[in-house]
């Protein structure tokens, strides 16, 4: 439904009620202990699906690309520069510092 190019009032109370649904019947996966929680970046952002579209029309654009792509970057790869131990205090130093280098290769550039 959400990749749809226009939307009407019944296709927007449809991913309503599979919203619905879904929350219905998700501990089912807690009870089976597939997961503990659903804190998850996409599913969250389901729940303000129809007030999106409703406040700025379909969502056909909308991806998660972007977070995903910064994921790698700022998280993979910087794990992977650190040495394991006290990673996050070292990836917050990798990440700052390859800011720094992309700040100052763009005023070159410029």
């Amino acid at each position: 439904i959400r990749p749809f190019e226009t939307h009407t009032d019944a296709s927007l109370r449809k991913l309503e009620e599979a919203w619905l649904l879904f929350h219905d019947n998700k501990d089912i996966f807690r009870k089976k202990k597939i997961r503990n929680d659903f804190d998850i970046p996409k599913i969250h952002s389901m729940q303000h699906y129809v007030d999106m579209i409703r406040a700025l029309g379909t969502a056909d654009g909308y991806n998660t690309e972007l977070s995903e792509r910064l994921h790698i970057d700022c998280a993979k790869l910087g794990y992977a520069a650190s040495s394991r131990k006290d990673y996050i205090r070292q990836m917050t130093t990798w990440l700052t510092r390859r800011e720094a280098i992309d700040r100052f290769a763009s005023y070159l550039q410029w």
